[in-house]
C-alpha cells in the first residue's frame, strides 16, 4: 500500500475526525501524514478549514503533533517523501498539516481538530502515504472515522 485518503469535515471535540492506522511486519516504516486543509481551495473546494492541527498517537500518547507543514524542522523531507508518495504539493504559505514519523509496528491514531477560534466543521483532506520503497512486508491497514452530522 502506498497511499490511501479520506475527505472529511472536522471540528472540535467530538466533531474532530480519526484515522487509525497499523503498521505491520518486523521492521519500522516511514509514514507521511497530512491533514490538507487551505491546499483545497486550489481543487475548487470552497469553505475549506483553515487551521488544522493534526496529532499522531501511540496509545494514549501523543508522539508528534503539527499546525503548519513548511515551519516544520523536516519541511524539505515531507516534500521529498510527499514526491515520492506521488501526492500533490503543498504550498509553504498555507496551513495544511503534515507529519513524517518512521513508525515501529504497531497500532497508531491520527487526530484532526480546528485550531481556536472554533468555525463550524469544515471540509479537509487527511492523506496517509507510506513513501518509503516497500517489500512486501511494508504494509500498514488504515481507517478513518469521521464526524457525521443529520441534513
Amino acid at each position: 500500500l502506498v497511499n490511501i485518503s479520506s475527505r472529511a469535515s472536522a471540528g472540535s471535540g467530538e466533531a474532530q475526525t480519526i484515522a487509525g492506522l497499523v503498521i505491520t511486519g518486523e521492521d519500522s516504516k516511514s509514514v507521511l501524514i497530512r491533514a490538507v486543509g487551505p491546499g483545497l481551495s486550489e481543487f475548487g473546494v470552497a469553505g475549506v478549514l483553515a487551521n488544522p492541527q493534526l496529532d499522531l498517537y501511540s496509545g494514549q500518547d501523543v508522539i508528534a503533533t503539527n499546525t503548519g507543514w513548511a515551519g516544520s524542522a523536516d519541511a524539505a523531507d515531507i516534500i521529498e517523501a510527499a514526491n515520492l508518495a506521488g501526492a500533490f504539493a503543498l504550498d509553504a504559505g498555507n496551513a495544511d498539516s503534515a507529519i513524517l514519523e518512521t513508525l515501529a509496528p504497531g497500532a497508531y491514531t491520527a487526530q484532526v481538530r480546528v485550531l481556536p477560534p472554533v468555525p463550524a466543521t469544515k471540509p479537509w483532506w487527511l492523506a496517509l502515504w507510506s513513501p518509503a520503497r516497500c517489500r512486501s512486508a511494508c504494509s500498514f491497514a488504515a481507517s478513518v472515522r469521521p464526524s457525521v452530522t443529520t441534513g
